[in-house]
């Protein structure tokens, strides 16, 4: 079985305008990588994308975190949480997503240690996905998340993680997260999508009375357009096209401002 993957990350409305480093990071587990960087005049930070074949290793990982907003080294600690996640998953064993997010932990606490920092000034989300052959796992923490699709049905496979305030994030080095508790949950899936807070409008927000708590479903009209055309067209075409409706989605939601990431691999 091949996969495909693809994946890009562009800077927000909102960076731009302050001058801002994105602070959205990706990576994904494919040994064979081609990627492209567009210049943007912004701190000389980048919009980035990537497209790849899995090669027939038979399984993807795909990792998305979003430095927040208010770590003035967030972009540091999601670059670290998106590389050491990947190394750490064991495609054959789903049961290292949690290992994976505990060494995520580890690292950004001895970066911050290590330069004698606070580890406020790291504060990230975290995201990974994995795709083995048509099982797909998530697990999140704060606001960046993973979608399974399955024929043409989108399902959210992490948890949502917020504050009491519901604009407050939970970033992966909080006090307030007990890595034991947290689950992993498993979908079938032809396709799997990781991505960041940046695109919650592909989400729709529901409030369940019973439970006191919000329930996201995710939009077919999104993701399935997604799936058919990394399906339909050449890996390196798809990789820009991807780069540019990111860039796109706030011409067409005004309020999608912030930075926007998200990797997707599908079965062919």
């Amino acid at each position: 079985m091949a996969i495909k993957i693809a994946a890009a990350s562009v800077i927000g409305l909102e960076h731009r305008q302050t001058g801002i480093l994105r602070q959205d990071r990706f990576m994904t587990s494919s040994r064979v990588m081609k990627y492209g960087f567009l210049e943007i005049p912004f701190n000389g930070d980048y919009d980035a994308y990537v497209a790849e074949w899995d090669y027939g290793d038979g399984y993807a990982i795909l990792a998305v975190a979003d430095g927040l907003s208010s770590a003035r080294l967030s972009h540091i600690a999601a670059s670290i949480a998106v590389k050491v996640a990947i190394n750490s998953v064991n495609p054959s064993n789903e049961g290292t997503l949690i290992d994976a997010i505990k060494a995520v932990i580890r690292a950004i606490k001895n970066e911050a240690n290590r330069n004698r920092l606070s580890i406020k000034d790291f504060e990230t989300t975290l995201a990974i996905g994995l795709m083995r052959n048509n099982e797909c796992f998530g697990i999140g923490i704060g606001d960046s998340y993973v979608v399974a699709i399955n024929g043409e049905s989108p399902k959210l496979i992490s948890s949502i993680m917020k504050g009491e305030n519901p604009n407050e994030t939970i970033p992966i080095t909080s006090s307030l997260l007990n890595v034991d508790e947290l689950s992993i949950n498993k979908s079938d899936c032809t396709a799997l999508v990781v991505m960041s807070d940046g695109i919650m409008g592909s989400l729709q927000a529901k409030y369940d009375q019973s439970t006191n708590s919000w329930i996201f479903e995710p939009y077919q009209k999104f993701y399935i357009p997604l799936m058919r055309k990394l399906n339909d067209m050449n890996l390196e075409e798809y990789g820009l096209w991807l780069l540019n409706y990111l860039r796109r989605l706030e011409d067409l939601y005004s309020f999608m401002t912030d930075d926007k990431t998200l990797a997707i691999a599908v079965q062919t």
